[in-house]
C-alpha cells in the first residue's frame, strides 16, 4: 500500500493520499509547495518513532532527551510547523517492533512525568482492513525552514537549528533492538507488553518506512 498525508497550506484541511511516495513528493515537500505526511507504521514495524511535545515549553523534550540518553538512545530535536517539539529516535533499515519501540517510549515519558504525550506511531501494528494508522509532518518542509521550523535543532544548543540539517541526517544513531530488549529487560516493562497478536503477513513489496533519506 502506497500512501502519505498531506494538508492545505491556506485552511490546514488535512487528508491522505493514496498514491506512491515519489521524489516528485519529496521534493515539492523540501521546495516548500505541498507538505509530505509520513506513515511510519508498515505492518508492525518502524524505522522512526516520534514523541509529539505539543507545547511551545522546551524543558520536556529536553528532558526526554537526556533520559532517553541514559538508555543509550540517541533522540533528536526538531521545531514542528507550528508550535512544540518532536523527538525523534531512528532504528535500522530493518525495522523494530513499533510495540517494543513504543513500551519503552511510553516509560521514557513515565519516567519525566509526561505521561500524556502522543507517541508516533500511535498503534503497534496494523490490520488487514486498510487502516494506514496516523501519519505526521515529515521535517524541512521548505517553506517553514526559513522560520526555524520543521528543522532539527543542535543538540549542544536546543535553543537553535542544526547548521547543516543533512550532515545531522546522515549521522543519525540508530537505536537497535536489542538495545530496546534490554531496556525493557531493565526496567521490567515485558508484562506491560500488549499481548495482542500480529496481524497476518501481507505482501508490502517496494513498500518504504520513515523518512526519506
Amino acid at each position: 500500500l502506497h500512501v502519505y498525508g498531506t494538508y492545505d497550506l491556506r485552511t490546514g484541511r488535512v487528508w491522505q493520499v493514496k498514491r506512491a511516495v515519489t521524489e516528485q513528493v519529496l521534493l515539492h515537500h523540501l521546495q516548500g509547495k505541498q507538505p509530505y505526511g509520513v506513515y511510519l507504521l508498515v505492518r508492525d514495524r518502524i524505522r522512526a518513532l516520534a514523541v509529539d511535545f505539543d507545547e511551545n515549553d522546551l524543558l520536556p523534550p529536553i528532558d526526554f532527551i537526556a533520559a532517553a540518553g541514559h538508555y543509550g538512545i540517541t533522540a533528536y530535536l526538531e521545531r514542528s510547523k507550528s508550535k512544540g517539539y518532536h523527538a525523534w529516535v531512528f532504528f535500522p533499515p530493518e525495522g523494530v517492533l513499533a510495540a517494543r519501540a513504543r513500551l519503552v517510549a511510553r516509560h521514557i515519558l513515565a519516567e519525566i512525568q509526561q505521561p500524556h504525550t502522543e507517541i508516533f506511531p500511535k498503534q503497534d501494528s496494523l490490520g488487514n482492513d486498510g487502516f494506514c494508522g496516523n501519519f505526521i509532518n515529515a521535517p524541512l518542509f521548505g517553506r517553514l525552514v526559513p522560520q526555524g521550523r520543521t528543522v532539527f535543532l543542535d543538540p549542544k544548543e536546543p535553543t537553535r537549528r542544526h547548521p547543516d540539517q543533512w550532515a545531522l541526517l546522515a549521522s543519525v544513531k540508530r537505536v537497535s533492538a536489542k538495545l530496546l530488549d534490554e531496556v525493557i529487560e531493565i526496567n521490567d516493562l515485558a508484562k506491560k507488553q500488549p499481548t495482542s497478536p500480529a496481524p497476518p503477513a501481507r505482501n508490502i513489496t517496494g513498500q518504504t518506512f520513515g523518512l526519506p533519506p
